[in-house]
C-alpha cells in the first residue's frame, strides 16, 4: 500500500488506510463494553456456540480488536462477558495485548474496576477472558444527554451527582496508581455508571505497568515489557483527553500524572459539558493539546457558574507541566472529596511555598 494512501493510527502508530474513514487501526478502535442497559443483546449469524467451555448466548459489543459476548459460565450459575479477538485480526501481538489486558485488570481488585474471572486459550477462537457482566450506561452517553437537555439526565445527574461519580472514578484510578499502573486512555466512554450508582473504570487495554522500584508497594504489578507501547514517536490515547506528553508521542515520559491530566479533562467536561479540546479533527486536537489551547472552565458555558475551587482543581490537573499536576489520582481524589465534604479544597498556588496540589484542612 502506498504511503500516501495511509495515515498513522492515533493510538499505536500503525498504518491505517485513508479510505476507511477512521483515525484508529483495527486493533485500537474502541470496543463496546459488556453492557445490557441499552437494550437486549442481539445474536447475529456466525456467533460461535462455545468458547473455552462457555456457552455463547449473544453479542454484547464489537470493536476493532475484539468482540464481547454474553456467555454462560460452565461452572457457576451466572452470565458473564467474554472477550475474544476477532478472527480476522488475530496475531501474536494482539494476542499478547489481550493477555496483558486480562492480567493487568485481573490484578487490580477494586470495586471500581471490572473483575476478571478467567483467562484461557480456545483451540479455535484463540485467547479469551471473562469478566463480570456490567449493566449501566457510559458516562459519555450521560454527558450527551445533558448537552441535549434530556429531562431524565438533568434530574438524575446534576453537577453534585456528577462530582460523586468523578470521586469514585478517581478512587479507582488511585488504586491502579498505587499498584504502578497507568490507564492511558481515561475518557467518559470508558467510565460506566450502573443503575444504582455503581461506577466502573473500563478498557485497560492500553494500560502500562510502570517500573516497580524500591518504593513500590508490596504486590505491585510488574512493569510492562511491551516496547511498542512505551517507545517514543507513537501517540497512544484518545485525542482530546490524552496528556501533552502522550500527544507528543513521548511514551517514555508517561507517568501517573498523565492519567491525572485525563481525569482533569473529564472533570472539565462535567463542569462545562464540553471537552477541553473541542474539535472533531484529531490532528487539531493533538495540536491544541500540545499548545495548551484550553479555555478556562470559568469562561466556558455552564462552567461560568462552577465553584472557583472546582475550576482550580481542573486547571491544576490540566497543567501542561506534569510536575505541576496532582502527583497521582489519590491527591486529586482528596481535593474533590474535600470539596464534597464542604472543606476548602485549595490553597492559593501563588502563595510562596504552596504547590498547586496542596489542599487546606
Amino acid at each position: 500500500m502506498a504511503q500516501n494512501e495511509t495515515r498513522a493510527c492515533r493510538r499505536c502508530g500503525r498504518p491505517v488506510p485513508r479510505d476507511e474513514g477512521s483515525e484508529l487501526c483495527e486493533g485500537c478502535r474502541p470496543s463496546t463494553v459488556s453492557l445490557r442497559g441499552g437494550g437486549e443483546p442481539t445474536r447475529p449469524e456466525g456467533v460461535p456456540e462455545r468458547i473455552g467451555g462457555h456457552e455463547i448466548l449473544s453479542v454484547l459489543g464489537e470493536g476493532g480488536m475484539g468482540t464481547v459476548y454474553l456467555a454462560r459460565d460452565p461452572v457457576l450459575p451466572r452470565e458473564v462477558a467474554l472477550k475474544v479477538l476477532r478472527p480476522e485480526v488475530v496475531s501474536e501481538e494482539l494476542s499478547r495485548r489481550l493477555a496483558d489486558e486480562a492480567a493487568v485488570t485481573g490484578r487490580l481488585s477494586h470495586p471500581g474496576i471490572v473483575p476478571v474471572h478467567q483467562f484461557g486459550n480456545d483451540p479455535t477462537w484463540g485467547p479469551w477472558y471473562t469478566m463480570k457482566l456490567v449493566q449501566g450506561r457510559p458516562l459519555s452517553d450521560i454527558l450527551q444527554g445533558l448537552r441535549d437537555r434530556n429531562p431524565r439526565d438533568e434530574e438524575d445527574y446534576p453537577t453534585l451527582n456528577l462530582l460523586r461519580v468523578f470521586s469514585r472514578v478517581c478512587t479507582a484510578v488511585a488504586f491502579a496508581h498505587f499498584n504502578n499502573v497507568v490507564h492511558r486512555d481515561l475518557k467518559p466512554g470508558n467510565i460506566m455508571i450502573g443503575e444504582f450508582g455503581e461506577t466502573l473504570v473500563l478498557d485497560w487495554g492500553l494500560a502500562r505497568c510502570l517500573d516497580a522500584g524500591p518504593e513500590a508497594p508490596r504486590g505491585a504489578v510488574p512493569a510492562s515489557t511491551d516496547s511498542a507501547f512505551t517507545r517514543d514517536g507513537i501517540v497512544i490515547g484518545t485525542p482530546g483527553y490524552l496528556s501533552p506528553e502522550q500527544a507528543a508521542g513521548m511514551g517514555s515520559l508517561v507517568r501517573l500524572t498523565s492519567d491525572v491530566y485525563s481525569l482533569g479533562a473529564i472533570l472539565y467536561e462535567m463542569l462545562t459539558l464540553q471537552p477541553p479540546v473541542d474539535t472533531g479533527d484529531p490532528d487539531e486536537a493533538i495540536r491544541a493539546t500540545l499548545q495548551g489551547r484550553i479555555v478556562p472552565v470559568e469562561k466556558r458555558g455552564p462552567g461560568r457558574s462552577a465553584p472557583r475551587a472546582l475550576c482550580q482543581i481542573a486547571a491544576a490537573a490540566l497543567d501542561a507541566d506534569p510536575q505541576r499536576r496532582y502527583p497521582s489520582a489519590r491527591e486529586m481524589s482528596r481535593a474533590i472529596d474535600d470539596f464534597l465534604a464542604g472543606r476548602v479544597p485549595w490553597r492559593d498556588p501563588e502563595v510562596a511555598g504552596n504547590e498547586p496540589w496542596e489542599v487546606a484542612s
